[in-house]
């Protein structure tokens, strides 16, 4: 078969102090051959595409601790 792709993740966190904290993360995946095939269906007009996007995603925020 064909790949469906790959994830790729990251997460960096600092502790600035006993209570409080920072992090950043993120992830971005990398369709694979899988997502370029045509698909036929009975309902619908679906189609596999020839120029893939990669999706990511970023989220930063803080953390605090009690």
């Amino acid at each position: 078969g064909k790949t469906l792709g790959t994830e790729l993740n990251a997460r960096v966190s600092y502790k600035l102090s006993n209570v409080l904290g920072f992090y950043a993360t993120g992830g971005i995946f990398l369709p694979g051959d899988f997502y370029g095939i045509e698909v036929t269906r009975k309902v619908g007009t679906s189609r596999g595409s020839d120029d893939l996007q990669n999706f990511w995603a970023v989220a930063i925020g803080t953390s605090l601790e009690f």
